[in-house]
């Protein structure tokens, strides 16, 4: 159905004009998962950041890498976090087997760690 709320934790790099920036986030799962991805993440993304008052040009900035930080909150999750840019879409996959997770699993009781690269 749709992505849980995503939480902008910090800046960890970047910020100058003209480069990259990397944030670290908060994502909880979604309630049902779609079947080939969560579609517009990088609206979703855009929408927390000025929620959380982030400064610089994030807004209209592009997604360009979604990076798992396995051992968030002490957890080892079960599944990994791709971000497809072609396609705008936030992609979960079982970690054992690199499978795309199945449709309709709910994931909402996963909040995932992540550092979300932006230019």
């Amino acid at each position: 159905m749709s992505l849980g709320l995503i939480t902008i934790l910090e800046e960890v790099a970047g910020g100058g004009t003209g480069v990259s920036r990397t944030l670290r986030c908060s994502i909880v799962g979604d309630d049902s998962y779609p079947t080939s991805g969560t579609v517009l993440f990088e609206a979703l993304f855009q929408a927390a950041t000025l929620a959380a008052g982030i400064k610089g040009s994030v807004k209209g900035a592009t997604v360009v890498a979604v990076q798992m930080e396995q051992g968030f909150n002490g957890v080892i999750q079960d599944f990994d976090l791709h971000y497809d840019h072609i396609n705008d879409k936030l992609m979960a996959t079982v970690r054992s087997t690199a499978a795309q997770v199945a449709n309709a699993v709910d994931m909402s009781g996963t909040p995932f760690g992540v550092l979300i690269t932006v230019k």
